[in-house]
């Protein structure tokens, strides 16, 4: 089409609309191609950092300020997909949660009562987590367990980082960090990091939105720094305090969570077996997958119908605790 005399302001319109786009696509791919070269040495750093640890053993110490102080306690191990933990359940008993890589177990030791699985039995299988957990559950997805060797998978932390979206440069307590953007595991939300590029961006500070409203927070208030045997040296998170907002009152801190000191243990090795009790220290043993064969219990192959079992033989349980300190309480009272 010839741009007659008349026709030159609808050329120049066409013409600026199609240089428009066409800049629109290259500023797009622009953006795109900074993006990755700020977020891929981070998906780096993350995946160099949980190769590092092969075997990690702290004890926690953990203090629920809302309850008036209330504190749980945590010992905890883990060796590549292996854990074993023993806890205070809330001071209604004391619990060990094992993983030996095939068997998931649950030991009660008041009430000599213990559950069996081939999979993880609940969603969080330690009831406690310790600083170097917590300062890495952004990795985890919706039906995901709260488990180090799940989340932490490279499979996972490299779809986790393909979503991942540049935020902006910002700073925590005087560290220097990239902030970015990651899906939350329920509807609507997201969840923003702070990776501390003085610390070889270690996920120093996590936010959940849900509709654009600040839910929680966790922060990482101190580190140790560790001497490797290969020599070289790496950061673990030493306490941890969350705050949430979930009233839309103002953010007061809920937990603060800390490593005991002289407790943390990077690279040591264990045997399997350490990550399985003997079925004799129970009085009761529940096999969960020969009751789902029996039809005794509904299947729950994969995590989100899991958690509805889960969660029903959690109340069960916590049902039955309670029922044993209130007979406790009658029958001191009566003495």
């Amino acid at each position: 089409m010839k741009c007659g005399i008349y026709r030159v302001p609808i050329c120049l319109v066409a013409v600026g609309l199609v240089y428009g786009f066409m800049f629109f696509l290259v500023s797009k791919s622009v953006i795109a191609d900074s993006n990755a070269v700020i977020i891929e040495p981070i998906r780096k750093s993350t995946l160099e950092y949980i190769r590092t640890i092969h075997s990690i053993e702290y004890e926690v110490n953990e203090e629920d300020k809302l309850a008036k102080g209330k504190t749980r306690y945590l010992k905890y191990w883990q060796q590549d997909n292996m854990f074993r933990s023993e806890s205070s359940l809330d001071g209604l008993g004391e619990w060990t949660s094992t993983f030996n890589g095939e068997r998931h177990q649950i030991f009660f030791k008041e009430r000599e009562t213990m559950s069996l699985k081939n999979t993880t039995i609940i969603p969080n299988p330690f009831r406690i987590m310790g600083p170097p957990t917590i300062a890495f559950t952004w990795l985890t997805k919706s039906g995901m367990a709260f488990t180090w060797s799940d989340f932490t998978s490279e499979t996972n932390v490299n779809t986790r980082f393909k979503e991942a979206k540049y935020i902006r440069e910002d700073s925590v307590n005087g560290e220097n960090c990239t902030v970015l953007e990651f899906s939350g595991i329920v509807d609507k939300s997201t969840i923003r990091v702070w990776f501390s590029r003085g610390k070889s961006n270690f996920p120093i500070k996590s936010v959940l939105n849900i509709d654009g409203r600040v839910v929680a927070e966790t922060i990482v208030t101190s580190f140790d720094t560790i001497l490797l045997d290969d020599g070289n040296s790496i950061v673990v998170p030493i306490n941890v305090v969350g705050t949430n907002n979930v009233n839309q009152s103002k953010p007061s801190v809920a937990r603060s969570t800390s490593i005991v000191p002289g407790t943390l243990k990077i690279n040591k090795k264990y045997d399997k077996d350490f990550f399985m009790l003997p079925t004799t220290l129970a009085k009761t043993v529940n096999d969960l997958d020969k009751l789902e064969a029996a039809g005794l219990l509904g299947h729950s192959y994969d995590l989100p119908k899991a958690r509805h079992h889960s969660y029903l033989l959690l109340v069960v349980v916590n049902v039955v605790v309670i029922a044993i300190l209130l007979y406790r309480m009658l029958v001191l009272k009566r003495k």
